[in-house]
């Protein structure tokens, strides 16, 4: 049996050509039904674009391949899941869930809220993190608010 080990890189610059890409092929689909993806705006304006910054994200690694990202950031009482993305490849071995255990105990090691926002749209999304333990606390335009109920 061959060992698979899953690991987190810190994000640097370099990797924003990466990231950009897995943004595109796991949330092109359902930014389009929301009013289409221009890809030019996308490059200048969206978060993994051009004004990138890679503090708080992670790039994450199966047995050295990078196959997708974390984006988290830390206050005081809450951890904030603000970007999840496997590579379609890799969706579907358990690998998101893997990661999102770790990340909810890690929040309750540290006595933080655990929260994120998932796209109204993305069924699969939330449907994973209801099974994780997480319950809608509100809607913001297009995003449920999703805080992790322990």
């Amino acid at each position: 049996m061959k060992l698979i080990t899953i690991d987190f890189l810190p994000a640097e610059k370099k990797d924003q050509e990466f990231l950009y890409n897995l943004r595109r092929d796991t949330m092109k689909e359902y930014i389009e039904q929301k009013g289409g993806w221009v890809e030019e705006w996308q490059r200048k304006n969206s978060m993994l674009g051009k004004s990138f910054n890679p503090k708080g994200y992670f790039i994450i690694t199966k047995s050295g391949e990078k196959i997708g990202c974390l984006g988290a950031s830390i206050t005081k009482r809450t951890m904030y899941l603000h970007h999840g993305m496997i590579s379609p490849k890799f969706q579907g071995q358990g690998i998101f869930t893997y990661i999102m255990r770790k990340f909810i105990s890690e929040g309750i090691k540290k006595e933080k809220d655990v929260v994120l926002q998932v796209l109204d749209i993305n069924e699969r999304a939330r449907n994973l993190y209801s099974k994780l333990g997480f319950i809608v606390t509100g809607k913001m335009r297009a995003y449920f608010n999703m805080k992790y109920n322990k």
